[in-house]
């Protein structure tokens, strides 16, 4: 019991490490105008939501986070992060994936 309790505690932790530098991931000043606010999410056009995803660091960094927090190993986690950096995008479903842009990807590609 004291094994898996350890073990939890263990993943907890490594999970507080990875989300605090998720968080810290830097919006590039070039493309930081592109907000909410200037291009609101819609759910009547999905189809350029993709844009205000790709481009806002901090949106992007509140999925990884989400994502992350799903994870139940160590290795779960290095495995997800490992296939974001070298595939740039993460499968949510059959049909749908998230793309991390090239700075998120380096910030990553940091951490691991």
């Amino acid at each position: 019991m004291s094994t898996a309790l350890n073990i939890d505690s263990q993943v907890k932790e490594y999970k507080r490490q990875i989300i605090n530098s998720v968080n810290n991931i830097p919006q590039d000043p070039k493309i930081s105008k592109l907000s909410e606010k200037n291009f609101p999410i819609s759910l009547t056009s999905p189809a350029d939501n993709w844009k205000i995803f790709y481009y806002n660091n901090k949106i992007q960094a509140k999925a990884l986070t989400t994502i992350i927090q799903q994870q139940d190993s160590i290795e779960d986690i290095e495995s997800l992060l490992k296939t974001i950096v070298n595939e740039g995008c993460y499968q949510t479903s059959e049909s749908h994936k998230l793309y991390f842009n090239d700075q998120v990807r380096k910030h990553i590609k940091k951490i691991i």
